[in-house]
């Protein structure tokens, strides 16, 4: 009960800043069936076991897993930036039956505070990479100017990283997400660009699944969305203890 009445109390203080501050367009009905979805979403994981993917992309989940199947692919956990730095890690969701898609970023400090937290909807996004690449470019944007540091980048898709790192043309379909993400970068005194493994970038790609019932993009400053906040803080207890 009390999870759901912050869920509440936090979607209606969204629906109050985008009245006074943004379009308007995010009305009672949307945020009704958003916190119905939002809260069926996390109820249906707690009663999954996180699977190997044979794509090497998204975990899938099973229904009643037994203990004679594999509980979790054993990968490196997200851990904290160096002094000094803060780490950004975003994420995509992307669906081909109607080319639309999501996205959700994190950025914490070195230890492992949240800075902040974004998410939103993408529409006519031409593939997977393509959400990737605007995702990027969504997180980046996010972060300039809440963060003036050195900054660590990361993501789990190996294309788009390899084609921010190199100064090669990049594919059609990205090109000018990731010509915009380098540019920004540029801003920053320092900046380190990496490849990981999902299991390190859980909390971006929840935010992602949460961008999808959105109409808005949402940035919260300070803190991750409720029902994230669990993944954050148990990311942040693993990396001190390892």
């Amino acid at each position: 009960m009390r999870a759901k009445l912050l869920l509440l109390w936090w979607r209606t203080w969204h629906l109050r800043n985008n009245t006074l501050f943004g379009d308007g367009k995010c009305g009672i009905e949307h945020s009704a069936i958003f916190l119905q979805s939002y809260l069926s979403l996390f109820h249906d994981k707690t009663d999954c076991e996180l699977l190997a993917d044979p794509k090497g992309k998204q975990p899938a989940y099973s229904q009643g897993a037994t203990s004679s199947q594999p509980r979790r692919i054993t990968e490196a956990n997200w851990t904290k930036p160096d002094q000094g730095w803060a780490k950004l890690n975003f994420d995509a969701s992307f669906l081909q039956e109607d080319n639309s898609g999501a996205w959700g970023a994190v950025l914490r400090d070195d230890k492992g505070g949240v800075i902040l937290s974004a998410w939103g909807k993408l529409q006519n996004v031409a593939n997977a990479e393509a959400a990737e690449a605007i995702a990027g470019l969504q997180a980046v944007k996010a972060v300039v100017g809440a963060f003036a540091g050195p900054i660590s980048i990361e993501n789990d898709c190996a294309t788009l990283i390899k084609e921010i790192k190199e100064a090669n043309k990049s594919k059609p379909a990205i090109m000018n997400s990731v010509k915009e993400i380098r540019r920004l970068l540029d801003l920053f005194p320092n900046c380190s660009v990496s490849k990981i493994n999902r299991a390190a970038n859980q909390v971006a790609h929840n935010l992602a699944n949460l961008g999808r019932n959105e109409s808005t993009e949402c940035i919260l400053f300070g803190a991750v969305a409720p029902g994230v906040e669990d993944m954050a803080n148990s990311e942040c207890n693993e990396t001190f203890m390892s």
